[in-house]
């Protein structure tokens, strides 16, 4: 049974962004402050520049996946989109339901919760969660900025060490040769 839920869940999360991406295109509101981190302290971070950068992401998920880390970055941006689907729905239920996914897949207990984010920052998003009539503005923001903190302490030096690292190809000079 919570299967079901979980994936009927899941369901209107996909029916939820579509409609987002729809009401986004039709406005053409399109360029929106990610989970309101762009406003805070992490706006002008490196990391938070290269989370922006589709080809750079794929990188450090890539890096991320290997360091068994992924669902870090995936946590991050399933609360952008949250946040972004939250700005563009009103469907107060659909976004309850959204909110129970991402917290039941990286905030609750078991195999898939993120270390890196406190007990009581998981309980305050877990009563938000709890209350149907409750607003969700910026419910992730805590436990968000507590990822991204780790990511910029843990990961990412990692990530750019390694990048470094790499033996990049030898290019033959252009030029006349004597």
């Amino acid at each position: 049974m919570k299967e079901y839920a979980e994936a009927q869940a899941e369901m209107a999360l996909l029916k939820a962004k579509n409609e987002a991406l729809e009401a986004m295109a039709g406005t053409k509101q399109g360029s929106r402050a990610s989970a309101g981190l762009a406003d805070s302290n992490f706006g002008g971070s490196e990391l938070y520049l290269l989370l922006q950068d589709s080809n750079q992401l794929a990188e450090l998920r890539e890096f991320a996946r290997q360091e068994g880390a992924e669902k870090y970055l995936m946590f991050w941006q399933d609360v952008k989109d949250f946040s972004e689907l939250s700005e563009a729905v009103d469907d107060l239920e659909v976004l309850h339901q959204t909110a129970e996914v991402i917290y039941s897949k990286y905030l609750g207990r078991g195999e898939g919760g993120l270390t890196a984010v406190p007990d009581r920052i998981r309980e305050e998003v877990r009563s938000k969660c709890n209350d149907p009539q409750g607003s969700l503005g910026g419910m992730f923001f805590n436990a968000q900025s507590h990822v991204l903190e780790f990511l910029e302490a843990e990961l990412y030096p990692q990530f750019k060490s390694a990048k470094n690292s790499k033996p990049r190809s030898r290019r033959k000079k252009q030029g006349s040769s004597r």
